[in-house]
């Protein structure tokens, strides 16, 4: 009977690795359907074709590795007729749970990407990082949770009837009586093992199948569906294991690779020597704001859809680049890609936060005697940016509590991250009054976040969602009417402060104020060919007092190419004398010359067009709007900028770590 219960066990292992691939192979067909159309697919027939053989692989190489554990438990089994037996009823659960998670988990993967953009990556692993309650009232609100578990358990309770029905109905059959020979249990054995080593690794070639394998197509929803979710998982962790280990690099090595990259050697570059700006020295104000991103603000009409409220004269009156990239998709990673120049965001929470990083952007402004601060209006407690800024050199964090005591009103508005914007704006006012030092202060505003909240006292200006808009946007129509209604509220905010700076007595003439958005606005489609450089696009906006104006050389030309690297350096021009900072190729966007180049960690814009992080080769090139791109890409000049950008970003921070 053990021989009879081996095969038995072979022979269930495999349908149940068959059963796991059709159910990853389906999941992967809903989520290409929900992400693109049919006629859309239908023009890229051979890469479809080769997206389901790829992704086959993939799923049959999970699927072989969820259900070996319980077919050598099995194989053990099989040695005596009763604990077999007991085994089939334990196996029925185990079979139940892996099917539960191979149908869950590819349903958030798809809800994944309309949040990313990208099936799951390193960036799942910021949950862990954030606030928790925040993010779990989140998620309940923004995502059909009650529904997709209903799903996944009503599909589980049918696959593992049917499946344990095939078990029970394989046991019973008259060919089980029969005893088989020694020799067909030995090649039975070894051809499975065969097939389990082969399937494991997805390939037979030298090398396993892997991510590089995941690139099959110029259309990027193939590329997106091609990797099951367990897949992407795996590279994920992988990836989040590989940034938290920051192993040493060779100063040479490192010089190579600046030179390559920004022309020098060295990231230290100083500002010229400025008479006015050496006994004039403005406050500056650097307002992160959440969410801003172009590719809601291009439906933005005063009249229809206002998304800008009181921010609107300022856009016309001051500078304003629209075609600017934010440096990551995460507003920590922005942050600190900002700060630090790193992209490797979780040091702030790793065994390096205690390292201080001489590549700390507001330090230029410490040395000239400048008071620094943080306006954070939620808890700081997040990703530990209270502890971490003031080690690395702020003065000041100033928090939700330091918002709610100097306006207790504020109360009424808290929500899930915090307090509405117009009390962190308020609230650098105050500090800017009451000054007796020049001030830098970085603001990061919340309420643009979901889960939306707009404050009850707040009367909303037109909003309207578009037939762009409608056929991008992922979330409900009612969700992104709301989400248009906090991009207001937000922008009006902003432009509340800036009016009161301006007319301020005091403030109006030495005070500059920055503004960008910390990335794009997710849960909406980041695909389409005509919108490549808007997809992952925010505006810079830029206030310099006349005065400061006057007496320093600039060139102002909207249609130039940016991104957060360069509003440092912009700021550093307009403010400081004579003083080093440190920068990877950040430019000051109204100098005489700049190199036209906006990073993003998926995306990168240049005089060019735009090209993606995972197909550099295809470049989008410029319609006649310099905003929008051409549907068909033509050969990329310069290929390697995004990879080569990324890894010098690697190397300088695990040079600066290690350094250190």
């Amino acid at each position: 009977m053990s021989k009879t219960h081996f095969l038995h066990n072979i022979k269930n292992f495999f349908v149940l690795v068959l059963t796991a691939t059709i159910i990853l192979m389906c999941s992967r067909f809903w989520f290409l359907l929900k992400i693109t159309d049919l006629p859309s697919i239908l023009q890229h027939k051979q890469d479809f074709l080769l997206s389901m053989i790829t992704g086959f692989r993939f799923d049959i190489k999970v699927a072989v590795i969820a259900y070996s554990p319980i077919f050598l438990f099995g194989s053990l089994c099989a040695l005596a007729n009763s604990i077999y037996l007991k085994f089939l009823k334990f196996k029925t659960y185990y079979v139940a749970l892996i099917t539960f998670l191979l149908i869950s988990i590819s349903i958030g993967n798809y809800y994944f990407y309309t949040t990313y953009g990208t099936y799951y990556d390193v960036f799942m692993f910021a949950f862990l990082n954030e606030e928790k309650q925040a993010v779990m009232t989140s998620m309940w609100q923004d995502y059909p949770i009650i529904s997709s578990v209903f799903a996944s358990v009503f599909f589980t309770y049918i696959i593992t009837k049917v499946a344990t029905h095939f078990s029970k109905s394989q046991l019973k059959s008259p060919t089980s009586n029969a005893t088989p020979s020694n020799n067909t249990v030995i090649v039975t054995s070894v051809l499975s093992l065969i097939a389990i080593i082969i399937l494991a690794r997805g390939s037979i070639g030298a090398f396993p199948l892997g991510r590089y394998d995941a690139n099959v197509s110029t259309f990027s929803p193939l590329n997106i569906v091609t990797p099951n979710a367990f897949m992407a998982i795996d590279w994920a962790r992988k990836d989040y294991q590989n940034q938290t280990v920051l192993k040493p690099v060779a100063e040479n090595d490192l010089k190579q690779a600046m030179e390559r990259v920004i022309g020098q050697s060295t990231p230290i570059y100083k500002t010229p020597k400025n008479a006015y700006l050496e006994s004039n020295h403005p406050n500056v104000v650097l307002a992160l704001m959440e969410s801003m991103g172009t590719n809601f603000l291009v439906d933005d009409d005063a009249r229809a859809n206002d998304l800008l409220g009181n921010l609107r004269p300022h856009f016309s009156q001051d500078f304003l680049f629209t075609r600017f990239q934010a440096g990551t998709s995460g507003t920590w990673d922005s942050i600190m890609m900002m700060l630090t120049q790193s992209n490797t965001s979780n040091i702030s929470q790793s065994a390096y936060k205690k390292v201080k990083l001489e590549s700390l952007a507001t330090l230029p402004y410490s040395r000239a005697g400048y008071e620094v601060s943080f306006v954070y209006a939620g808890a700081s407690t997040w990703r530990n940016s209270k502890q971490y800024l003031l080690h690395q050199g702020f003065d000041h964090f100033y928090d939700h509590d330091d918002v709610l005591k100097q306006f207790p009103e504020a109360k009424l508005t808290d929500g899930e991250w915090g307090l509405a914007d117009e009390y962190a704006f308020k609230f650098t006012q105050h500090l800017l009054d009451n000054s007796e030092k020049p001030q830098m202060i970085f603001i990061m505003s919340l309420t643009n976040h979901p889960p939306f909240k707009l404050p009850s006292s707040y009367e909303t200006k037109p909003t309207s969602l578009s037939s762009r808009l409608k056929a991008l946007a992922m979330n409900e129509h009612s969700e992104t009417l709301l989400s248009e209604q906090t991009y207001q509220y937000a922008s009006n905010s902003l432009g509340n402060f800036i009016s009161n700076i301006k007319q301020d007595s005091k403030l109006g003439s030495n005070t500059i104020i920055a503004a960008s958005g910390d990335h794009h606005m997710r849960n909406m489609n980041m695909d389409m060919k005509s919108e490549y450089a808007i997809s992952y696009a925010v505006p810079f906006y830029l206030h310099v007092p006349e005065d400061i104006l006057k007496n320093v050389p600039h060139i102002y030309d909207g249609k130039r190419i940016g991104s957060h690297r360069d509003i440092f350096p912009t700021l550093y021009h307009f403010s400081l004398s004579n003083q080093n900072y440190i920068s990877l190729g950040g430019q000051n966007l109204l100098g005489q010359k700049v190199d036209n180049i906006g990073f993003n960690q998926n995306r990168v814009i240049t005089e060019n067009g735009a090209y993606d992080r995972d197909r550099p080769q295809d470049l989008y090139q410029w319609q006649e709007d310099a905003l929008h791109t051409k549907d068909e890409p033509v050969k990329n000049p310069m290929p390697n900028f995004s990879r080569e950008y990324s890894q010098l970003q690697s190397m300088y921070i695990r040079y600066l770590i290690n350094k250190s």
